[in-house]
């Protein structure tokens, strides 16, 4: 969790530093450099690490899916982020981001390993998954803004399907699958700087946690970038990112939409790059 901690420390820093700055301007009229309404589609190259535990605390089985299966722990994938402002001032956002991701394993066992109530033996043939589907809607308001410098509070919401399947087949044949779709409410902050008017530097960082009944959830994400406009509507980016999630959770929870006894816990750190299209 060491990144977590940097990315943390980054974004305390660079809050005071910008809030400092900014109480020591003073308004003055904009020239409205911040798009009204943004499509960015890219890619991501991501490392991901993983854990997953099936059944109570203390009672259940943990996996780690990358050393035990053989799961991947690289994967690209396809996102989709938008925005769009309103008001003249262009101060209030809505916020949409959707991606996703699956990781698959097949590996021959080479120790006894305890699924659950079943035992697997050596040598069992095992093929698992892990999927995760990321949705983020948010609202942010920007309290500090003029032609060079966006800083804003963001809250909303984060919506986590998640799926872990594993198949075992040999001496002893076992299929676990369980599923949880994990909503997590979100705080934020948001700093743009626009360094000319065609670089826009471009950071994010948002902290989230939710405990209700037997269900706990937290999750962090922060997200530096710069952004490229050499066109009127198009523009190009590149942003590191890293995300690090937890979701426990009991049967028996009152939490919709949720009916898992375990923990799936996952941290993936990547680079994202995009194109962009606005006006």
């Amino acid at each position: 969790m060491g990144s977590r901690r940097l990315w943390i420390l980054i974004a305390i820093s660079s809050a005071l530093m910008l809030v400092d700055a900014a109480l020591a301007q003073e308004e003055k009229p904009l020239k409205k450099p911040w798009k009204t309404f943004n499509v960015s589609l890219g890619g991501s190259l991501l490392e991901v690490s993983s854990n997953v535990r099936i059944g109570a605390k203390g009672i259940g089985i943990g996996i780690d899916p990358e050393e035990l299966f053989n799961m991947d722990s690289v994967s690209t994938v396809f996102r989709v982020d938008s925005y769009r402002r309103f008001t003249k001032t262009r101060r209030h956002r809505l916020d949409f981001t959707y991606f996703s991701w699956k990781r698959e394993g097949n590996t021959i066992l080479g120790r006894p390993v305890d699924i659950g109530d079943t035992t697997l033996p050596l040598g069992t043939e095992v093929i698992s998954s892990l999927k995760l589907d990321v949705f983020k809607v948010g609202y942010s308001y920007s309290f500090y803004q003029d032609d060079r410098i966006d800083l804003a509070i963001a809250t909303g919401l984060y919506i986590l399907p998640i799926k872990y399947e594993l198949t075992a087949s040999g001496l002893v044949t076992e299929n676990q699958d369980e599923s949880i779709t994990a909503p997590l409410p979100l705080l934020g902050f948001r700093a743009d700087f626009a360094i000319t008017p065609k670089w826009i530097l471009r950071n994010n960082f948002e902290l989230f946690y939710l405990q209700i009944s037997n269900y706990k959830g937290n999750l962090f994400n922060g997200r530096i970038g710069v952004e490229y406009n050499p066109f009127k509507h198009v523009g190009f980016g590149l942003s590191a990112e890293v995300l690090s999630l937890k979701v426990e959770s009991e049967k028996g929870t009152e939490v919709p939409g949720v009916d898992f006894n375990g923990l799936f816990e996952v941290e993936q750190v990547g680079l994202f790059g995009y194109i962009s299209f606005y006006y």
